[in-house]
């Protein structure tokens, strides 16, 4: 009898066992099925060709984005574009043991970071100089993410057992649920370097000196509706030109369209100035920004008005439309 109960425990474990979702039975898990696409940030690359918002988003990047922006300052127009990926992405393609990736040792929370850490690539363009081209990389990665829905909530087991038709619903739930959570603030940092090619040419005797930016960015949900945020750079970061760029903003979360309003500080020019910005997910992978803010020129003594529009394709799981029951305004 003393051998033969532990195989009845097993005959009874193991069928339960495989009635489980797979991630809950300890099965590894598609991280970026569960990618919700809330609170897109800008190309790591941007802040660098200066065609960047004013103020940063803390969120976490997509594993996959693209953009393409258009900024007019007093007569001069840039046209950049840039790519960012995810190597975590690119290798395994997001899969992960569950309980590995909700583990709060210090190599759990490191692979974390390592799974929202971005590579991004892009290059400028400026009617002011029609003969080079600014080029660029950078890298961006989430220190803390509290939104994340894979690690903060049950939407991979519920994922697991619900049906095709159910599935958009419960990601639209995860998004209002994640984006409701109040007083744990995301935080992201980056760096990027620029460099002008003369000609359009990339190569070493083409290349100007470089320029390096580095930043901090936090967010902070406040409510259901209002999300707080921060950002310090530093721009030039190994030059001796070196200065700094600092920001807060306040943005009012709905479904699709988030509107913003920021304040940010120019270290050179010693300076204030206002922006004000639109957030819109036109479709399940597609977004747009439109913002318009004063900046400061060190060649002019005046303030000058800037316009940027920016449009974008990111990788992302959850529906645009909203549901019954979402916690979001509409």
């Amino acid at each position: 009898m003393s051998r033969s109960a532990p195989r009845l425990r097993w005959c009874r474990i193991v069928p339960f066992l495989l009635m489980l979702p797979q991630s809950a039975a300890g099965q590894r898990t598609e991280l970026y099925r569960f990618v919700l696409g809330v609170d897109v940030p800008e190309p790591a690359v941007f802040p660098a060709l200066d065609v960047a918002p004013a103020v940063r988003l803390g969120s976490a990047p997509k594993p996959v984005a693209a953009a393409i922006v258009f900024t007019h300052t007093a007569g001069e127009t840039a046209r950049a574009a840039a790519l960012d990926f995810a190597p975590y992405w690119l290798a395994g393609g997001g899969a992960r043991n569950l309980a590995s990736y909700r583990s709060r040792s210090v190599a759990g929370r490191l692979m974390r970071v390592l799974t929202k850490t971005v590579l991004s690539v892009g290059a400028m363009h400026s009617s002011n100089d029609a003969s080079a081209m600014i080029v660029a990389v950078g890298a961006r990665s989430t220190l803390h993410d509290p939104h994340d829905p894979v690690l903060n909530s049950m939407l991979p087991e519920e994922a697991a057992t619900a049906e095709d038709r159910e599935l958009g619903r419960i990601l639209a739930r995860a998004r209002d649920a994640m984006r409701a959570r109040s007083w744990d603030p995301q935080v992201s940092v980056g760096w990027a370097v620029a460099a002008r090619a003369a000609g359009g040419r990339i190569s070493g005797d083409s290349m100007g000196a470089a320029r390096h930016t580095a930043w901090l960015a936090a967010q902070l949900t406040a409510g259901r509706k209002f999300d707080l945020m921060g950002f310090a750079q530093v721009q030039d970061a190994s030059g001796d030109e070196r200065f700094f760029l600092g920001g807060l903003g306040l943005r009012r979360k709905s479904d699709s369209n988030d509107l913003q309003a920021g304040l940010a500080w120019d270290g050179r020019a010693r300076a204030l100035h206002p922006a004000l910005l639109l957030d819109a997910r036109l479709g399940s992978r597609i977004g747009a920004l439109l913002w318009i803010e004063t900046r400061s020129d060190p060649s002019v003594a005046e303030r000058l008005l800037r316009i940027g529009v920016l449009a974008r394709w990111f990788a992302a799981s959850d529906p645009v439309e909203p549901v019954a029951g979402s916690s979001l305004p509409r």
